[in-house]
């Protein structure tokens, strides 16, 4: 395809953000379902990256990412307590580089791992409401995931459900309409929290939109028959569930690997994989690769990317990035095949329909059967 890439005059730009139609889409849920932006069904297939402590290596692992089948990639992020906290401008790029890559991003914050403490998950709330003008722009690519396993015991589901009833009513009454994860009790290893109160969580989510998270390790991935359990428990509550962690083994000790992906496979499950690489204190078999590319694959990667119903057998890249603009492999237009005082709409190079543009990057307008290249 001959590509042309033409510099419009900031007059231009100004009027290309004036007038492109705006692209408002979310994830929701519908049942058990996850269904993005353009009403498609969309399951999860893809990997964890720790960048509050691995910062500076996104523009090697998102890519890395994309090539090895993921559709999705959960990113660990701080408050600031304990984390490395982003700024706005951070944030935004980490999202830009996972739609340039054609993969739904999943943040949460780490700092309140293990904790029972309410201060700490509302801390987590705090912080996504601070970014929610990132989220807002970026509603059909990104899901919130509250707080990285809140939560440590095993038993008092009331307990959590309360502290999750509480992040989630400050969360929308701030305004915040992405969809939103919510880990299991037990550091995210107890769905009992689950399977007993699903539904007093969501009841204190007027859009209706959760997801629930269950992390499948030696606990609550013990063998086929509690992988199988679990799974069937989480959905029968009538919520999505995904596998928001899960490695081949942890520590030594046996996970169900094989049950999780077939039986997600099955049960039309999304699963996220702990994770790219970096892990220590006695858990480096959760590593899937020995670098921060995909050049070196570990254990936990072969078995979990290359295996039967994984990654690579099972991911479907989300709808928003390939269903609708048309602009794949399409001749581009000199600008003159373009009336640009008449309505016109702007996307990514991978499709995705946008408002907002960002200075030197690349976008193509369409206007009926024309379209054409422009940068800004």
């Amino acid at each position: 395809m001959k590509k042309i890439v033409l510099s419009l005059l900031l007059a231009l730009a100004s009027a290309l953000a004036a007038t492109a139609e705006t692209y408002d889409g979310c994830f929701s849920t519908s049942g058990t379902r996850l269904i993005d932006a353009r009403g498609n069904d969309f399951v999860m297939r893809g990997a964890n990256y720790s960048w509050c402590w691995q910062k500076g290596r996104e523009k090697t692992v998102v890519p890395a990412a994309r090539r090895i089948g993921c559709n999705t990639l959960r990113i660990q992020l701080g408050t600031g307590r304990r984390f490395s906290k982003p700024t706005e401008a951070q944030l935004e790029n980490l999202i830009r580089l996972c739609e340039e890559n054609s993969l739904i991003a999943v943040f949460n914050t780490h700092d309140a791992t293990g904790s029972d403490s309410y201060a700490d998950l509302e801390e987590s709330a705090r912080f996504w409401v601070e970014m929610k003008e990132v989220f807002g722009r970026h509603k059909a690519t990104t899901i919130i995931n509250i707080a990285n396993e809140w939560f440590g015991s095993m038993n008092n589901a009331e307990a959590w459900a309360d502290g999750y009833r509480r992040a989630i009513a400050m969360m929308r009454e701030a305004g915040i309409e992405n969809t939103l994860m919510v880990d299991a009790a037990g550091w995210g290893q107890w769905p009992k929290s689950i399977f007993d109160k699903a539904a007093d969580v969501a009841a204190a989510d007027p859009l209706n939109n959760l997801v629930f998270s269950i992390h499948m390790y030696d606990v609550a991935a013990k063998n086929h028959s509690t992988v199988k359990k679990n799974i069937d428990n989480a959905l029968a509550t009538g919520y999505p569930v995904v596998i928001g962690e899960f490695a081949y083994q942890h520590g030594g000790k046996t996970v169900a690997w094989q049950s999780i992906l077939d039986y997600t496979a099955e049960k039309e499950v999304g699963y996220l994989v702990w994770s790219w690489t970096g892990n220590s204190g006695g858990v480096e078999d959760c590593d899937m690769f020995g670098s921060y590319d995909e050049s070196v694959f570990k254990p936990n990667g072969t078995n979990t990317v290359l295996g039967r119903n994984g990654i690579r057998d099972t991911a479907t890249v989300c709808s928003i990035y390939t269903d609708s603009s048309g602009i794949s492999d399409v001749a581009a237009d000199t600008p003159e095949g373009i009336d640009f005082s008449k309505p016109y709409e702007v996307y990514t190079l991978t499709g995705l329909k946008v408002r907002d543009i960002c200075p030197g990057t690349v976008y193509v307008v369409r206007q009926g059967a024309h379209c054409a290249k422009v940068i800004y």
